[in-house]
């Protein structure tokens, strides 16, 4: 045998050929071992405990779909619950509020004879300035930018606010009954803050002068009437 050049020789007998035989056999088994059996159940536990990972996350993956779904019915049910008490409340809204002016004045009119009060005069129907909505940045710069605000909803409330300024004449007793009729009417009245003025005008007789608030419901088929 040459090696590095050089001649040697290396003389065995029968068993240590068969010692050398059995030990490369050995060897190679070992080597076969290591990369058929044990190198794949390595792997096989690596991608067992990333399977079992992946089910943990899937498991978790499917409590937050199941929460939120339910959180998603919760806020359903709570808008229909809030959707039918809207549409009760928009009901007893359209009910206690007027329909035009001339409605609204007959009816003081009509509360004032049966108390036997006198009216002077009634000043020109002042409209309230709607309250506004909260508007989100986005919103409010869209509005600096000269966005054109968007048009009523069909299923918005159309409503509108007016002050009526009265002068009014009668008896103590029966002005007081009629300002307690105002605060208490099951209509949508309420009595100006700081514009009542009530002065005597004999022994048992009082002048009055305030501003009755009240809503009108803009109702598209009578609309041509409401400022009558």
């Amino acid at each position: 045998m040459d090696v590095f050049g050089k001649e040697l020789n290396i003389e065995m007998d029968y068993k240590n050929k068969i010692k050398l035989i059995y030990l490369m056999t050995l060897i190679a088994i070992v080597i076969m071992i290591i990369f058929m059996v044990i190198s794949p159940i390595n792997k096989l536990k690596d991608s067992k405990k990333v399977y079992e990972k992946e089910q943990a996350n899937l498991v978790k993956v499917k409590d937050k779909f199941i929460a939120t779904q339910k959180r998603q019915e919760d806020v359903e049910a709570e808008f229909e619950k809030q959707k039918e008490k809207y549409a009760i409340l928009k009901i007893q809204f359209e009910k206690a509020a007027h329909q035009n002016n001339a409605t609204f004045k007959r009816e003081i009119q009509d509360l004032m004879d049966y108390l036997g009060i006198g009216l002077s005069s009634i000043g020109s129907p002042e409209i309230a300035p709607k309250k506004q909505k909260p508007v989100s940045e986005e919103e409010a710069e869209g509005k600096k930018k000269g966005k054109v605000e968007e048009p009523l909803k069909d299923d918005e409330l159309k409503y509108e606010k007016k002050y009526f300024a009265y002068n009014i004449s009668g008896p103590a007793p029966e002005v007081s009954t009629l300002f307690y009729y105002l605060e208490n009417s099951k209509r949508l009245i309420t009595l100006r803050d700081g514009a009542t003025n009530i002065t005597k005008s004999g022994q048992d007789d009082l002048n009055a002068t305030f501003k009755i608030g009240t809503y009108f419901f803009q109702n598209d088929e009578e609309e041509g009437e409401k400022n009558e």
